[in-house]
């Protein structure tokens, strides 16, 4: 079995002549569609109307939509799972600011939230940083944190999961903390750190874990919706399951074989999983050419409303 990273247009030329010749794993069977859900979000922190002693604010918030539904904050991918989302350290500027959340879905709905708030513009006297901020698990996150107050530390506690309750507190505190995620999630680990002057300062950072289930499951959402389309001769919507470069590029090709596309679909194999990196899940799809089985490289990638969609390649 032959690993070639061929574009998934070839393997659309190279099919025309060999759709009767499927491979012998299992082919996926097009599925419907799903009908668009309602897209809505909501900024729950800041509130609307703040007054902030920081030049910096981490937003969080809801949302309801599909799966793969993008959240942005003022243009920054933000991280969401379930039905939450979590942006880390927007910076603020002195006086006032406008804080604009926006859920868009691969279907093109979007929704907008948005919040007016005031900064000091001063830098926080605590910052926690972490050296990743998302990733599959078991996912190992170190912590870090910069503390600008006069006063030295006397108790650090951080609450790893942001279930409210410490996971871990000392008298005598580190530089760095350790914790390996092992479950799939948004959590919003926040340190407290308590000064000699029994003065408390607290800092937040919010950690996406995902699953293999999860990766899948996103995968497929985009990749079964782009073949059912396919597989009916529904180009415009198949080309909406698709990125802006590689839109431009398949437009062409998918009305070119228009009335070949069904039976191309039908003759490659379910996707496997083979890798995965920042903001880009790579599968590969096998068929039988000329009675050698070959494999194709098929990529996702995020784009930058935070939506995953079919990339070329």
């Amino acid at each position: 079995m032959e690993l070639r990273r061929i574009p998934l247009v070839v393997l659309f030329l190279l099919s025309i002549g060999a759709v009767r010749e499927p491979w012998a794993g299992r082919a996926p069977t097009p599925t419907p569609t799903p009908a668009a859900s309602a897209v809505s979000i909501t900024i729950v922190d800041p509130p609307d109307g703040a007054s902030l002693r920081v030049n910096r604010i981490d937003v969080r918030g809801t949302f309801q939509g599909p799966p793969n539904t993008g959240i942005t904050v003022n243009g920054r991918l933000a991280h969401a799972s379930g039905r939450r989302f979590m942006l880390n350290a927007l910076p603020l500027v002195a006086g006032s600011n406008t804080i604009d959340a926006v859920a868009t879905t691969l279907a093109g709905e979007s929704a907008a939230a948005s919040a007016a708030v005031d900064s000091s513009g001063a830098a926080p006297d605590l910052v926690l940083a972490a050296d990743v901020t998302s990733g599959p698990s078991p996912l190992l996150v170190t912590f870090t944190y910069d503390f600008r107050a006069t006063q030295p530390v006397r108790t650090l506690a951080i609450d790893l999961d942001g279930d409210g309750r410490d996971d871990f507190s000392t008298n005598d505190p580190p530089r760095s903390v350790q914790s390996a995620y092992t479950h799939a999630g948004l959590y919003a680990a926040t340190l407290t750190l308590t000064d000699r002057s029994g003065r408390v300062h607290k800092a937040a950072a919010a950690i996406e874990v995902t699953s293999a289930d999860g990766r899948d499951s996103l995968f497929h959402s985009v990749w079964d919706g782009l073949t059912a389309s396919l597989g009916r001769g529904d180009i415009a919507a198949a080309l909406r399951s698709l990125n802006a470069r590689a839109r431009e590029r398949y437009t062409p090709i998918f009305n070119d074989l228009r009335a070949d596309l069904p039976a191309i679909v039908a003759s490659y194999s379910a996707p496997q999983f083979v890798s995965q990196g920042p903001g880009l899940l790579e599968y590969a799809v096998a068929r039988r050419i000329e009675g050698e089985t070959k494999i194709f490289l098929v990529h996702l990638r995020r784009d930058a409303d935070g939506v995953w969609r079919m990339d070329r390649f």
